[in-house]
């Protein structure tokens, strides 16, 4: 027996609109991968959607196969750049915020524009790539990420849903459903690849392969699913030996070398349920499974300064922030990387770890447009994390004697105190001082009493250069006494390059290194791959981020973490 889980869109009606009818509009980056909700990116015989407004009816409508090319009203046309053949596209859904398609087999690979038609009236087209393959694997919260739409094969009678209590077994064949690999005839060359840590709970970390188990599989069938278009149906199975272990194995597709993204399996050596990472117990496992929830505390602190762009950067701007949440998370807000901090001290004992990474840019301003503001959707029906009360105020108890009161801000909202950035009584910088941080619930409707503890380590001190040469390494030096060994420090230098339009793009780079060894240099290979700076300045950022966990019987998981950043303004050549 084959069961198919997969969710195409989770809507709930819409009154109709007044006046008259509008143009269809695709919002930017609108049209994504199906599973991946990667944009622009599509294949012959995969499935896509289109994002908008004015796409279709009020109210969602589905099609049977064979799917039709016109679904109550609505319409999408794929023309081609290449061939410059318009192709009509079979609807699998219409609704006014969103069509889902499937590309034609016979679309030529190469750059093409979607078009929506909605009763007559066209979109503007949007651009799209369409490649010989694009294969991911389809994601449950519907988002490309989190846990994959798998099963796990028993007997032709058994395949269940993989899940935390009915994880993969090594030597046992799973079964993945995805789309976009355009496999019919088998020529292609699929890989599978699952990552984690071999024999402990498996989560995604950063760059570190330390302790990781690392396998490219070949499946023995990957192609289309019988009896559902659009939609391709992958079997592998998994090796006896050298399997990486717990409930978020990461897994991805790769076809012909090339992939889109990755989701998690649960796998598990043992005759029990997978190995959480936050330890939680079978029945909690099963909870979650059954689609229950757990309470879960997350707590940030955030202790920032930067230049004030009024002011030329002739006076620093600052923020200090406290802020608990406390939520019931089910499955797929349960999961590791979605609540936790991911912060690089996860990774590696930072003594041994020094590396840089590679240019990025922040961008900002207005894409196209201008944009008219177009209605959005209703929220899914079932959100994955809802608030919790556990009193009335938490207490924040610094190493010092300090004592930070962090009452409800709002129904449904965070724990945070009275203090504000821009107020009065605003926190200074530096507020939170190396130590023990200790977080105090009283207990409330939902959450028992609890207490927490985080350690928060000094905050880098930096004397700023003169003067940034292209020409020459740049070296930024801090007291390294007083770090934990497992805390990196990031120096970051970011330039305002030139860009089209009148909004100048930040670029930069940045360098990580442990924070006990008191310095970092950038090459001045990086450096003098910066652009040019529009003001002959660059802004020169020192980050120190931690984090660590907390347990108590009232939390299924505690978490807490720490982030410091001093940015200032230097000369560059």
């Amino acid at each position: 027996m084959r069961t198919l889980f997969l969710v195409i869109a989770c809507v709930s009606g819409l009154a109709a609109q007044e006046g008259e009818p509008r143009a269809p509009v695709i919002a930017p980056f609108g049209v994504q991968h199906g599973a991946a909700s990667f944009p622009g990116r599509l294949a012959p015989g995969g499935i896509f959607v289109v994002k908008g407004a004015y796409l279709g009816p009020n109210e969602l409508v589905t099609a049977d196969a064979p799917y039709p090319t016109e679904l109550a009203g609505s319409q999408l046309e794929l023309r081609s750049d290449v061939s410059g053949e318009v192709f009509s596209v079979p609807l699998l859904h219409a609704w006014m915020f969103q069509l889902g398609g499937i590309v034609p087999l016979d679309f030529p690979p190469g750059p093409g524009q979607v078009t929506a038609i909605y009763q007559g009236r066209r979109s503007e087209p949007e651009a799209v790539m369409v490649a010989e393959s694009a294969g991911a694997v389809f994601s449950l919260s519907q988002q490309g990420s989190g846990r994959a739409v798998a099963q796990n094969w028993e007997s032709p009678e058994s395949t269940p849903l993989n899940q935390f209590t009915r994880p993969a077994r090594p030597g046992q064949t799973i079964i993945l459903w995805a789309t976009g690999l355009n496999n019919a005839d088998g020529a292609r060359k699929v890989r599978v690849a699952l990552t984690g840590r071999s024999g402990q709970p498996s989560v995604s970390r950063w760059f570190d392969t330390t302790g990781f188990a690392f396998l490219e599989l070949t499946p023995f069938y990957a192609g289309p699913a019988p009896g559902l278009p659009g939609v391709d149906q992958v079997n592998v199975t998994l090796p006896t030996e050298g399997l990486p272990e717990g409930c978020f194995v990461d897994v991805s597709l790769s076809v012909d070398n090339a992939g889109l993204g990755s989701t998690t399996i649960a796998i598990a050596s043992g005759d029990g349920p997978c190995v959480h990472p936050w330890g939680l117990s079978e029945s909690q496992l099963r909870n979650l499974d059954e689609g229950g929830q757990v309470r879960v505390a997350s707590l940030s602190l955030v202790d920032t300064e930067f230049p004030s762009a009024s002011s030329g950067g002739a006076e620093p701007r600052v923020l200090a922030l406290a802020q608990t949440e406390l939520v019931t998370a089910d499955a797929a807000g349960g999961s590791y990387s979605s609540i936790t901090p991911v912060f690089p001290n996860n990774i590696i004992p930072a003594s041994r770890y020094v590396a840089c990474g590679g240019f990025f840019a922040a961008i900002g301003g207005i894409i196209g447009g201008p944009y008219e503001p177009l209605p959005q959707p209703p929220p899914p029906d079932q959100p994955s994390r809802e608030f919790a009360d556990a009193g009335s105020a938490l207490e924040l108890l610094g190493p010092d004697g300090q004592r930070l009161s962090m009452p409800l801000q709002a129904e449904g909202g965070p724990y945070a105190p009275a203090q504000t950035y821009g107020s009065e009584d605003a926190l200074e910088p530096g507020a939170f001082t190396p130590g023990p941080w200790t977080l105090l619930a009283p207990g409330g409707e939902d959450i028992e009493a609890f207490e927490g503890t985080i350690q928060v380590p000094p905050i880098p001190v930096v004397t700023p250069p003169e003067r940034i040469r292209r020409g020459e390494d740049l070296q930024v030096s801090w007291d390294g006494q007083g770090f934990a060994e497992d805390v990196l420090v990031r120096v970051a230098v970011m330039v305002n390059g030139p860009a089209p339009g009148e909004l100048p793009r930040p670029e930069g780079t940045f360098c990580y290194a442990a924070g006990s060894a008191g310095q970092v240099t950038i090459p001045k290979e990086v450096l003098a791959q910066l652009p040019a700076s529009t003001d002959g300045f660059a802004e020169l950022g020192v980050t120190v981020q931690s984090s660590a966990e907390f347990s108590s019987p009232a939390l299924a998981h505690g978490s807490g973490a720490f982030q410091a950043s001093r940015s200032m303004q230097v000369p560059i050549d």
